[in-house]
């Protein structure tokens, strides 16, 4: 008889750990998974199948390594194809495919969390129905709660396609990841925790490393960094690497919100590479080396 996925979460004691901080924060937080209904007019409007990364951001759920992940790969050529090949529009709702080995799994779901993926519109965005759905897929073939995870997880049960993980030495792997089509997340986890103690809210749970930066908009500037936090990689050279962060802002050094202007992401900001790799332990790369469906 096999073990419920409740039983044994993925991840071990840290699958434990996450599903006990998640269950404490949504009983702390009423309505907190409360969802919204999709109406005749959102499947309507998901059966266009117009997928774009500034459309949705980071809701009140810890899952940057999800919507960071959307992002990618809905901004690179071939991460979108193998997105919109897994997305139908049906008569009772809206269906997402996910891979769990090597199996093609559908989610069909009627809602989205109320309090999940913004938009910037009133319409529901597929970003919103592939949180919702993938939310369920996790809980019911891997026994976790909807957020915390990692980029690299994500990308391959999103796409079905191989993950490279790796620390990042030389910018020009990202580059020619980036070159090559390939969705690039970079996230600050394996790496010197004591980088992210500039500004600390224990309240919050929050440490943050304040570092120069290059905002569109609003030109060099002091910016804070996030721990434990996953972010697109734009673009990257030998000197400089471009950054979206999915919550679509940043904070300055003084806690103010920094909004980038004149670029589609409003989160982009740019790094010197010597403070990129000081606070970016680990970077996901999806490598579409498989045939895409």
């Amino acid at each position: 008889m096999s073990i419920s996925p409740w039983l044994k979460p993925e991840g071990g004691l840290v699958g434990w750990v996450a599903n006990t901080t998640e269950a404490i924060k949504s009983i702390r937080t009423p309505g907190y998974y409360e969802r919204t209904p999709l109406t005749p007019a959102d499947l309507e409007h998901l059966a266009r199948f117009e997928l774009s990364s500034t459309d949705f951001s980071q809701g009140k759920f810890d899952n940057c390594y999800l919507v960071a992940s959307l992002k990618a790969l809905i901004d690179s050529p071939r991460g979108a194809q193998a997105l919109r090949g897994n997305l139908e529009v049906r008569a009772n709702g809206a269906t997402v495919y996910f891979y769990c080995q090597n199996d093609r799994i559908p989610v069909t779901v009627r809602s989205v969390f109320t309090h999940g993926i913004s938009t910037p519109h009133r319409q529901i965005s597929w970003g919103a129905v592939i949180e919702s759905a993938y939310a369920r897929f996790r809980l019911d073939h891997k026994g976790r709660l909807p957020t915390m995870g990692f980029p690299a997880t994500a990308l391959t049960e999103l796409t079905g396609q191989p993950t490279r993980t790796y620390h990042l030495r030389k910018l020009s792997a990202a580059r020619r990841s980036l070159d090559r089509g390939e969705p690039v997340l970079a996230s600050t986890v394996r790496n010197d925790p004591t980088r992210f103690l500039d500004q600390v809210d224990l309240r919050r749970q929050t440490f943050n490393a304040v570092v120069p930066a290059l905002v569109p908009g609003q030109g060099h500037t002091q910016l804070q960094v996030r721990a434990a936090h996953v972010y697109q990689v734009q673009s990257a050279d030998r000197d400089y690497v471009t950054l979206i962060n999915p919550w679509e802002y940043n904070y300055g050094a003084d806690g103010t919100i920094l909004r980038a202007h004149g670029v589609p992401h409003r989160g982009e900001f740019t790094l010197g590479a010597a403070h990129f790799r000081a606070l970016f332990g680990q970077v996901a790369v999806a490598a579409f080396v498989k045939t895409l469906l």
